[in-house]
């Protein structure tokens, strides 16, 4: 399949990434923030589906992706359906907890100011230097000040970290829910391969702009 971008560093693809990762040869890490189903408008891709189709399609992009014994996955999951969910044969082995203070809108049962990053992997092939397991993420990150809005959009220094912390400058990282291009962005910043997938398509063109830039500030 022909990608929406390519650079030295970065692929980016146009299309739903259940039909595109089993084309794809097997990566290093996959780091990526899932579709929450709590009704968000991405644009053609729905976000708001019975609680067993969401657990169906979840289990079904993460059985596609290829992965070697050592690959590992840093998945950031909504909390309200941490039990249900599962992620292909991966085992969840450790959490980094989020606090995030500019999430505002509260559940029935509280509010939605904590976030989880959930660590898997088969084989433990790196030992992460992560400092702490809890951070603050800024839920809104550069793209609220840039203007390039984007429904859920990561925190790039957050992100910024997690790559660096859990991957080597031989790996390549995959996104299957790419959105405005955050980790292949900052996988670029820090010298890494990144494959990164969008089911919209001016989320695609949002995410190649960025990746774009040739020289990168980095901010650890």
């Amino acid at each position: 399949m022909k990608p929406y971008y390519q650079d030295k560093w970065v692929t980016i693809y146009h299309g739903d990434c259940r039909e595109i990762l089993p084309t794809l040869e097997p990566v290093d890490l996959v780091l990526t923030d899932i579709p929450f189903n709590v009704g968000k408008d991405y644009g053609t891709a729905n976000d708001n589906l019975p609680l067993p189709e969401y657990v169906q399609f979840i289990d079904d992009v993460f059985t596609l992706i290829r992965l070697s014994d050592l690959s590992s996955a840093l998945i950031k999951v909504p909390t309200k359906y941490l039990m249900h969910l599962k992620f292909g044969t991966l085992l969840y082995k450790w959490a980094i907890g989020l606090y995030v203070p500019n999430s505002m809108k509260p559940f029935a049962n509280g509010f939605n100011q904590l976030g989880l990053v959930l660590w898997y992997y088969k084989q433990q092939a790196l030992k992460p230097t992560f400092a702490n397991d809890v951070y603050m993420h800024n839920r809104d990150g550069e793209m609220r000040a840039s203007g390039q809005i984007h429904p859920n959009p990561m925190d790039d220094n957050f992100v910024l970290r997690l790559i660096a912390g859990y991957s080597t400058t031989d790996s390549v990282i995959l996104d299957p829910f790419l959105g405005s291009g955050t980790t292949c962005y900052c996988a670029k910043k820090l010298n890494r391969y990144s494959i990164g997938i969008e089911i919209e398509e001016k989320y695609c063109e949002i995410a190649a702009k960025r990746c774009s830039q040739e020289v990168m500030e980095l901010k650890i």
